[in-house]
């Protein structure tokens, strides 16, 4: 089982901002479920496919961004 571990910024009550970590546990069946869903659920594909145009507009390579959505280059 893999963890994940992330800061993440929130707000509190009085509208704080403070960074705290987030930690995921099992990331990896977590991943799995949100690949599946964006692979399978047209309306999620579209914001994932514009999300990877747009870091590719940044001038992120498409070797960078298809590795971090477990995607092949080719695809992007």
């Amino acid at each position: 089982m893999m963890q994940a571990t992330t800061s993440i910024l929130f707000l509190d009550n009085e509208g704080t901002q403070t960074m705290r970590k987030l930690v995921i546990p099992n990331s990896t069946e977590l991943q799995s479920v949100i690949k599946n869903e964006i692979t399978h659920n047209h309306e999620l594909r579209f914001p994932h496919r514009i999300h990877c145009v747009l870091l590719l507009g940044r001038g992120f390579s498409c070797s960078q961004v298809a590795e971090w959505f477990d995607e092949h280059p080719r695809t992007l």
